[in-house]
């Protein structure tokens, strides 16, 4: 679904990313681990157009979408959900699940889609016509889940999902997460509680100071002494 190879990249001069290469099949959960400053969120607003890749190539679906602009890339069905969420705090939950079905090809499905995400999160249809900023943590970010959900995506990537969020509404998200793959959504996910994302992981890759260091199964990983040594404390 998703073949990135030599991709080079970060911020006008400033180089982050080295030689990237990355692989995800269809119906795949992959997470990407990293420490903070190892390039995660640099690699996901690349793939997702926000910043101009200097040297490789990113093909989604068999198209190459290297130089395509966010937009387009939206409306090919690889979505971003950035960190920070990033939600109309103003507007009400409703006005930000409809404004997430913008795309041409997500428009036709909008009631279904939303029918879906209230299914998803209950919370969120008894909320409605709250506005956003009124909500937790936990559940802004269902919302802004429920909003890229909206655009109908084939592949989704999440930046740091459980940021800041209590250990029950996190199982929570990452249950929701398994049923949003169940329908044939590939995930590619970037988060900071390593146990849980290769607990529900196919795969896994490490990116340390910009360069993919190790991949693998997710539970060859997650046993693996020095990922339990960097990232699991143990």
């Amino acid at each position: 679904m998703l073949k990135v190879a030599g991709l080079c990249g970060g911020y006008g001069p400033i180089r982050i990313l080295w030689d990237i290469g990355l692989i995800i099949e269809r119906g795949e959960i992959v997470t990407l681990l990293g420490a903070n400053g190892a390039g995660k969120t640099t690699l996901i607003r690349t793939l997702a157009g926000e910043l101009r890749p200097s040297a490789g190539r990113i093909e989604f679906l068999d198209r190459d979408i290297t130089h395509m602009r966010s937009h387009d890339i939206v409306e090919a069905g690889l979505i971003e959900i950035p960190e920070g969420r990033q939600l109309w705090g103003g507007l009400s939950i409703e006005d930000n699940l409809e404004l997430g079905a913008f795309c041409k090809r997500a428009r036709p499905d909008l009631k279904a889609s939303k029918d879906w995400v209230y299914s998803l999160f209950p919370i969120l249809a008894e909320r409605r016509a709250s506005a956003a900023r009124t909500l937790s943590g936990g559940e802004q970010q269902m919302l802004a889940i429920g909003r890229a959900l909206m655009s109908k995506p084939r592949l989704l990537m999440l930046d740091e999902p459980s940021l800041g969020l209590a250990p029950q509404i996190v199982e929570e998200l990452f249950e929701i997460l398994v049923k949003i793959n169940d329908q044939n959504i590939s995930i590619l996910l970037v988060e900071q509680n390593v146990d849980f994302a290769l607990r529900i992981a196919d795969r896994a890759y490490v990116l340390e100071h910009g360069r993919m260091t190790q991949q693998g199964a997710a539970e060859e990983l997650r046993t693996s002494d020095s990922i339990r040594a960097a990232y699991l404390g143990i």
